[in-house]
Formats: C-alpha cells, structure tokens, sequence
C-alpha cells in the first residue's frame, strides 16, 4: 500500500460554466513553458526505457528552461523558475551531473540565477515544499512516489496523479513526469501504450515525450510525442555528445525493434567493410593471402567468398596490393611489396 505520505487529492465543488459565456467572452491566454509542446497548467510525461539517460534529459531541459535557452527543437519564450524533485540518485552525483552539464553547454552562474532548485528526496520523505514562485515542477522518477505500491496498482498510481493534479491546479504549474519502459523492446509498442506497469499515466498526461534507442546508431534516440493540445510534431533522432543531448538531423529516426536486432545479427559485413578493418592488421607486414582469410573467417564468422572479396577490395586501395612470392599470395602495404626481379 502507498505509504503516509500518499493521501487522495481533496474534493473541490465544481460550478459549471455556460456555454454562452464561452462563446461571448475570449478565453485567457495560454502559457506556452515550451511552444507547441505544453503549457504552465499542463502535465507532461517523460518516458524512456531504463539507464537511457532520460534523467539528463530532463536535467538539460529545465536548465533550458531556467536560462530562457530553447531545448532541442523547440522554442523557450522566457526564462521559468523549476524545480526538479529527484529522488533516485545520491545528491553527491546529481551535483557533479550538474556541473559537467552546465560546463560543456556554457551554461554559468550569472545565466541560471536562482530559477532553479534541487530537492534530494532520496531516502527522505516524499514531502517538499514548493517556492511560491515555481512555475514547473519535475517529478523523477514517478515509481519512487508510489511508497512502496506496485505500478500496476491502478488506484495508488491514480492516486499520485491526482495529487499532482491539485498542485496542478492550485499552485498554477506545469508537471513533468518522468517514467520507465517495461521490459522488452519499447520500439514495438504504440507512443500511448509505452510506460511500466498501469495504463492510467497514458490517459492523464496533457502531452507525452517517448524516447527509443534508435536501430542502428549508439548513443542515438528517437523522440516521439503524443499531444492533446497541439498538432503532431514529427519524429526526430537526438544524440548524446558526453554530457548532453543535441539533435541529430542528419540521422533518420529509425527505432530499434524484435527485427531489426535481428536482421543487424544476420547481416554480414561487405567486402569494403572488412578491408577498412582489416587495414590495421598490415602495419607491421604482410601477412599471407590464406592467414588473411582465415582471421576474417574467425573475426568475422564470414565465409571463404566473402574474405576473398575483401583481399581483393583492400589490394585495389592506393598504397595496398597483393603479390606472389615463393609460390604462395601475400597481401600488405604496397612498400612492403619485394621489388620485382630484373632479368
């Protein structure tokens, strides 16, 4: 069962408005936190598979939006006072984390300011006040809100939301949550099908941000949304530099799924793949045509066709060549190759 801490949001009469009233009075202006993504008001979820780094994703997002900078592709208006309630990582880590973010983004201290706070709840009670004057409001993780109830548990997991509504609603912020994939390959399932656990997160968010480990490329990740309030945005790939996210235009946003892990296992490397590799194997001589071919056969689990292809590909490359010397093929650097004999 959830623990003290998890009580059920308090009931507020609810007066119903005319539609008329709607229809002769405009309506009040919207707060974009993120244009075209969500707004102060909003709740946005953030789902990853686990050790994905969407923890620094979410750190990187709202120093972006504590210094007014955009994030990734979309456009900040104004500097946001945040606060990040984390209660997974030791505060000695969060606090390097920190730094050598803000360090390889440029980000220094004069910039921040005091728009943004850290409340290290790991181990500690999953109480915290909030400055009156924050405007979003990240929760990471979300199972680490559940004292000690399952994800699966529909009522303990409708019964944080609902807290996180009424801060919603009466503090007048924007809540970001930050979830985990269930086990498997998270490419395979739909963007509103994708968290661990019970499906009522999926129904309660106001805009959703997915990230899958992309087919092909490490360190690559698709981002897709899910929005009730804006138009589609497309797919797009960002990239993890070391310390930090960047988008990746020239990296089509394939995601990994069951099939292409598969067919990356059952794919074979062409010939000029295996003759680039096998380049460093030559620096220290020459080594025979058939020892050439049995290491690529070993290294490579690649047949005698496909090695041969690869001796020919690399003697064909500028400063390579293959000879014949005491009756047997060598293959090398061409000024490791013996000077032909004058007759």
């Amino acid at each position: 069962m959830p623990d003290a801490t998890i009580q059920p949001p308090t009931q507020q009469p609810v007066q119903p408005t005319s539609l008329r009233h709607y229809l002769e009075n405009d309506p009040p202006e919207l707060d974009p936190v993120l244009v075209g993504l969500f707004d102060r008001g909003d709740k946005l979820t953030i789902v990853a598979p686990s050790k994905s780094r969407k923890s620094f994703f979410v750190l990187q997002m709202l120093i972006c939006l504590a210094t007014g900078r955009d994030f990734l592709q979309w456009y900040t208006p104004q500097p946001r006072r945040v606060l990040l309630l984390q209660y997974e990582v030791k505060e000695c880590h969060l606090w390097r984390r920190a730094r050598r973010m803000c360090r390889a983004m440029g980000v220094r201290p004069e910039e921040i300011g005091d728009r943004m706070s850290v409340a290290n709840l790991r181990g500690k009670p999953k109480v915290c006040e909030f400055p009156e004057e924050c405007e979003v409001v990240a929760n990471d993780p979300l199972y680490k809100m559940l004292g000690g109830a399952e994800e699966n548990d529909a009522s303990a997991m409708a019964m944080v939301l609902g807290r996180i509504d009424e801060v919603v609603q009466t503090q007048d912020v924007a809540a970001v949550i930050v979830h985990h994939d269930a086990k498997g390959r998270p490419g395979e399932r739909a963007n509103i099908d994708r968290g661990a656990g019970s499906g009522v997160l999926a129904r309660d968010y106001d805009a959703g941000i997915t990230l899958t480990p992309h087919k092909t490329e490490d360190d690559c990740f698709v981002v897709r949304t899910t929005l009730r309030n804006y138009p589609p945005i497309e797919d797009f790939t960002i990239r993890w530099v070391g310390q930090f996210f960047e988008l990746a235009p020239d990296v089509r946003p394939d995601v990994e799924t069951n099939k292409t892990v598969a067919n990356a296992a059952q794919r074979k490397p062409s010939p000029k793949e295996l003759a680039d590799y096998s380049k460093q194997w030559l620096a220290d001589g020459p080594v025979s045509v058939t020892d050439y071919k049995d290491r690529l056969a070993l290294e490579f689990d690649v047949g005698v066709n496909l090695a041969g292809r690869a001796s020919t590909q690399l003697a064909r490359l500028d400063g390579y060549a293959k000879w014949q010397d005491s009756g047997s093929w060598w293959i090398g650097l061409e000024s490791n190759r013996p000077p032909k004999e004058v007759a």
